[in-house]
């Protein structure tokens, strides 16, 4: 059995919790092979992936505003899933992971994917680059093993003839609500900035997601960046940094009813 384990991941929380997933499938079961497919950088999504190899799919991606990013979303409508199985799985740093799993069932499912499962973990918040202190040292070995919990019962579904098929209530927030809670990054963070001289290695270049970078000029567009701040976290030489955030620190915890202990207490779980 092959799998496409396809992920988005601009900080390595959903990677690392991909590579779990497959590492443990491969140790259960050797003829399964688990493919890793990183559809994170522009470029990848843009140019044609031949999937006609995977007989079954994972797809992993961050919560970004209570959904998965829209590139991504977008990108998941061109699939043609042609009755295949899937598994879902979702990273987050602790805030919401608002209509995530309804969300990304209901694209998957109108493309002819059949979702048997999905997942959610908690991991070290994005902001925490820009001065948040959340979750810093998640995902953790509990949230690991939750992650090997969830991929033997993965295998266990991929393997049965007629598995159970995953169902969810539908959400009933309006896409009105939804835009405005995606958009709410775009409006409160600024985009990252260059602090130094840097050397131009082009790292920032070929991972941003959006193609929004000219490292050679020193130009972000602020139009195309999700405030992913995949170029902060990858930025070999530390130039790139974003605005401090502390202050939306307070405000995130107030819009969604949160307290610092409900945040610590998160933990990962199946659906």
């Amino acid at each position: 059995m092959n799998i496409g384990l396809i992920y988005f991941s601009a900080t390595n929380n959903t990677e690392t919790i991909g590579k779990i997933i497959k590492h443990e499938i491969e140790a259960i079961e050797s003829s399964v092979k688990v493919f890793l497919i990183n559809i994170t950088p522009y470029s990848t999504r843009n140019n044609h992936l031949n999937l006609a190899k995977c007989e079954k799919f994972i797809f992993g991606f961050p919560v970004y505003g209570w959904r998965v990013p829209n590139v991504v979303r977008e990108w998941l409508k061109t699939l043609e899933g042609k009755g295949r199985e899937c598994a879902m799985f979702f990273t987050y740093g602790g805030i919401n992971s608002g209509v995530v799993h309804y969300d990304t069932y209901k694209i998957l499912n109108e493309n002819d994917f059949k979702v048997l499962s999905s997942a959610e973990f908690i991991a070290s918040h994005t902001y925490n680059l820009g001065g948040w202190n959340i979750l810093e040292n998640r995902p953790n070995e509990e949230d690991f093993e939750i992650a090997r919990q969830y991929s033997r019962s993965i295998l266990k579904q991929f393997q049965e003839s007629n598995p159970i098929l995953f169902q969810i209530k539908p959400h009933e927030y309006s896409d009105k609500t939804l835009e405005r809670i995606e958009n709410n990054p775009k409006r409160m963070v600024k985009i990252p900035r260059w602090t130094a001289e840097c050397d131009v290695c082009g790292v920032c270049n070929n991972l941003c997601p959006t193609n929004a970078i000219d490292a050679e000029n020193q130009i972000i567009k602020d139009e195309k960046c999700i405030r992913c701040l995949s170029c902060v976290f990858n930025c070999p030489e530390s130039v790139l940094k974003v605005d401090d955030l502390t202050r939306l620190y307070k405000m995130a915890l107030k819009v969604e009813h949160l307290t610092e202990k409900e945040i610590n207490n998160r933990k990962s779980k199946i659906f």
